[in-house]
């Protein structure tokens, strides 16, 4: 019991959250349609109600005057109708497979339409339309799996924004540069779209613009004013107005003044980045320059210890002749000076052997 009790207490509290977050992505732009409610001359919310495929998108009407209007027209292409996986077997799985509760006769087996697997009842306690799943009526799905589809059918979305030239111009080149395919601008003064109420129901809406011919203090403010028979009217002045026009200028000058201070700095860069190179190109020319003196002295250097030490071979090699002649004197002076021997009795000879 407590385990069902903080149970829905969670979704309770998920559902505050999903409650808070069905939040607008458009502007309020005052009196007008939304993107799936009527006309009730209240300020209406524009509420993208589901993601629509970029190839799903055949033409986008717009006008020519300075509103912030604009309608994708939705085609669905003719694609196979997806369809939920095969539901597993109630032998399979004896508990939850959300929050592991043993299953009884009491806590009976349920089967989620979307993901097919068997949950108890209170983890798959909500219901919803899945359309592209061909189920149009609200069916069980489990807690994971809720909000995960969309529940609305595709239609015609009317898009209010202020950007509207700059969402034109993505959504052709990512039509051109993803599919190949080249979307249609319709540019009129009255553009009519189809707003599906169901599957089987659906209704024509139509948007009509008026040009202002006559002087009026907010002539260049948009009018943005229901009417009957679902035609929303949209009266726009002459030209720009003078607010916008002064914001304009305004956003101008700053970008100028930006642009200069942008340029300002990278002078200054370029500048230093100059300098530290011409200081980086004198550092190495003179480390050339004393690498070259190096060089230079060490074979200044080289080249007079090879002289010195030829010098020195030829020195030693005089030195060395000087004593062969001083030899060579001193013998020939010995035997100058030496007495002459007798001859030989026996042989003749000038020197005395014995024999």
């Amino acid at each position: 019991k407590k385990k069902k009790k903080k149970k829905r207490k969670r979704n309770k509290r998920h559902d505050d959250d999903e409650d808070d977050d069905d939040v607008d992505i458009f502007a309020n732009v005052g009196n007008g349609h939304g993107a799936g409610g009527g006309l009730n001359g209240a300020q209406v919310q524009y509420v993208l109600r589901r993601r629509v495929p970029l190839r799903d998108v055949s033409s986008v009407s717009l006008s020519k005057f300075a509103d912030n209007y604009l309608v994708f027209h939705v085609q669905p292409e003719a694609r196979e109708q997806r369809r939920p996986l095969e539901w597993i077997h109630d032998s399979e799985t004896k508990t939850c497979m959300l929050c592991q509760q043993r299953f009884t006769l009491f806590n009976r087996r349920h089967h989620c339409r979307l993901c097919a697997r068997i949950f108890c009842s209170d983890c798959s306690s909500r219901t919803q339309a899945m359309p592209d799943y061909d189920f149009h009526a609200p069916v069980r799905v489990c807690d994971e799996c809720f909000g995960k589809e969309s529940c609305e059918v595709l239609m015609d979305q009317l898009v209010v924004s202020d950007k509207k030239t700059e969402i034109v111009a993505l959504l052709k080149d990512l039509l051109h540069r993803e599919h190949k395919v080249d979307v249609q601008l319709d540019f009129t003064t009255r553009i009519s779209y189809m707003v599906k109420q169901s599957i089987a129901s659906s209704m024509m809406r139509d948007v009509v613009f008026h040009r202002l011919q006559h002087a009026m203090d907010d002539e260049h403010k948009v009018h943005h004013t229901p009417s009957k028979n679902n035609t929303l009217e949209v009266h726009i002045g002459r030209g720009l107005s003078s607010d916008f026009v002064q914001q304009r200028r305004r956003e101008q000058d700053r970008r100028r003044k930006q642009a200069a201070a942008r340029a300002k700095r990278e002078a200054a860069i370029r500048k230093e980045r100059e300098a530290e190179r011409e200081a980086a190109r004198l550092a190495e020319r003179k480390a050339r320059l004393a690498e070259k003196r190096r060089r230079k002295r060490e074979k200044l250097a080289q080249q007079q210890a090879q002289e010195q030490e030829q010098q020195q071979r030829r020195h030693e090699k005089q030195q060395r002749r000087q004593r062969v002649v001083a030899a060579n004197r001193t013998e020939e002076r010995k035997e100058d000076e030496a007495p002459s021997a007798p001859p030989c009795g026996t042989c003749g000879c000038s020197e005395f052997k014995a024999h």
